[in-house]
């Protein structure tokens, strides 16, 4: 192992251009330089992906690196995630059918699952990653 990357997700980050300014100068950039300072044997890099409910504001592009417009890789900007509207129930149980689950379970747990996050994408994909849900 030559290089160890290490990603953390943020969900939900406030997307004006001045929360996001003192978000990305005064945690993440600090933290992305403190980062294997300590270890010039194993190089590590620690990449952020932000979240944002609608659109971003005005002036945050200088802080969002944006993977498909050729840029060069800077982690101390943030890659923004697709934003994620909540799902319907019917998504749910189709995504399940999918995932070749009998149909009598993927419409209890449809509906279970829909009502205990009401399509909150990082709730559901918390509940989803359970085992239990998966088992039996």
């Amino acid at each position: 192992m030559t290089k160890l990357d290490v990603v953390i997700r943020f969900d939900n980050l406030q997307r004006l251009h001045i929360s996001l300014a003192d978000f990305v100068e005064g945690f993440w950039k600090p933290l992305v330089k403190s980062f294997g300072e300590d270890d010039a044997d194993l190089p590590q890099r620690l990449i952020g992906l932000a979240g944002f409910k609608g659109q971003l504001g005005a002036g945050c592009d200088q802080h969002i690196l944006r993977l498909d417009g050729g840029e060069e890789f800077d982690n101390t900007k943030l890659i923004a995630l697709p934003e994620l509207t909540d799902f319907k129930k019917s998504d749910l149980l189709d995504w399940l059918k999918r995932q070749k689950m009998p149909l009598a379970k993927a419409k209890d747990l449809a509906s279970k699952l829909f009502q205990e996050t009401a399509g909150n994408p990082p709730a559901l994909f918390q509940e989803l990653m359970k085992d239990a849900i998966w088992k039996g």
